[in-house]
């Protein structure tokens, strides 16, 4: 947790997030991570980090390739 603070509070001098496989995600979850514990209540905390969500294995547009539903595949 020592390096995730000083990462997040300067990035610029603690380094180590770029030695991640994706150091622009891992920086932004430090920050993220790092505000959460100083705010007191972590588990009450808002998160404002992006969640990628992919809706192209959805259910409903397999029940409409079944049923060869052009417009509900869309």
């Amino acid at each position: 947790m020592e390096t995730v603070h000083k990462c997040a509070s300067d990035p610029k001098t603690n380094r180590e997030w770029l030695d991640s496989e994706n150091p622009w995600q891992t920086l932004s979850s430090m920050i993220e991570l790092s505000a959460a514990i100083k705010s007191g209540d972590p588990e009450k905390y808002k998160s404002h980090l992006h969640i990628h969500v992919d809706g192209s294995c959805n259910g409903m547009q397999h029940y409409a390739a079944f049923g060869r539903d052009s417009n509900g595949g869309r």
